[in-house]
């Protein structure tokens, strides 16, 4: 940890906890994901609790009886997606943070006057550069995976309401 502080600072170490707070997100929503579809597809019970729930509400109401037992029955993956959203959001401006920490630095020591080292310059620009490219590798991924959890939302809730309205045709 001390060589990531002494890389991109506090804003470094912010963006590398995220990261790893990010990953286990990723992880958990991925993985409850995959068990939910498993258990729609595979488990009849789960799924007639759900479609009795629903089909026992007025037609109207339907939408949202479904909305909310999405939500409750899937709120790790909606957890998890909505906090990969928030690193998406929260790294690049940590990134950009540390860049204009770096870059204050530099003008820091510029500006001292005397004898301008150029070891130092270069130490505040690599700062600089540094958190921006960690906030963009925290910041990519994690909006690739947020965007496949929403579609596998999409999809999870899209297969209860066929099988819903198979339901009530019958």
């Amino acid at each position: 940890m001390l060589s990531v502080y002494q890389m991109g600072g506090w804003c470094g170490l912010v963006i590398v906890i995220l990261s790893f707070m990010g990953i286990y997100a990723a992880v958990r929503g991925l993985v409850l994901s995959e068990l939910f579809k498993k258990r729609l597809v595979s488990d009849t019970s789960w799924g007639s609790l759900i479609e009795k729930k629903v089909l026992s509400a007025r037609s109207e109401d339907r939408q949202m009886v479904l909305s909310a037992l999405m939500r409750s029955e899937f709120s790790g993956i909606y957890s998890s997606s909505y906090f990969l959203k928030l690193c998406a959001a929260v790294g690049p401006l940590a990134g950009l943070l540390g860049t204009v920490l770096g870059m204050v630095e530099v003008f820091s020591s510029i500006s001292d006057g005397s004898n301008v080292n150029p070891a130092l310059l270069a130490g505040g620009i690599w700062k600089a550069l540094i958190t921006t490219v960690m906030g963009l590798c925290l910041a990519i991924p994690s909006m690739i995976v947020a965007w496949f959890l929403q579609a596998r939302l999409r999809l999870l809730r899209t297969t209860l309401m066929l099988k819903i309205c198979n339901l009530a045709k019958l």
